[in-house]
């Protein structure tokens, strides 16, 4: 008995033919399967500044397994649920420079490539207008 992943790396059907010679005789096994698109990771929010947490979240990545979201020097361990995402969080440290900054979890070999997404951060006096909530609109502090 031989068991066998077969996991397409280009999207939509694939099919192939396992080829095993047993005793000096040629085995066949049809393989077939459908590929995925690569894995994909977002961040929420998008802008940050120091000492904020944001949330980091994995979608389309192999079931079951663990892996690892590196942002500046840190590394997160996240496991990948059945649905193939996860979600966890990362503290934008002090010592993390201003502009745009990539987090991202490391290719697997046979699994999936290096996926990245990319945070901006900010200092809370470069935003253009801290007091949103003082505007226009609704007074929400009644």
């Amino acid at each position: 008995t031989v068991e066998i992943d077969f996991a397409p790396t280009a999207v939509g059907p694939t099919s192939s033919t396992l080829l095993v010679e047993v005793e000096g005789r040629e085995v066949t096994a049809a393989l077939s399967g459908v590929g995925a698109p690569p894995p994909e990771l977002s961040v929420v929010p998008g802008v940050a500044q120091s000492g904020q947490v944001v949330t980091v979240r994995g979608s389309g990545f192999p079931t079951g397994i663990g892996v690892e979201v590196a942002f500046e020097r840190d590394v997160t361990a996240a496991s990948v649920g059945d649905d193939g995402t996860f979600v966890v969080s990362v503290v934008v440290m002090p010592n993390t420079g201003n502009g745009p900054t990539t987090l991202r979890v490391a290719g697997q070999t046979d699994l999936f490539a290096d996926v990245e997404t990319t945070l901006l951060v900010e200092d809370v006096g470069s935003r253009a207008n801290t007091a949103v909530l003082g505007g226009l609109g609704v007074d929400v502090t009644r």
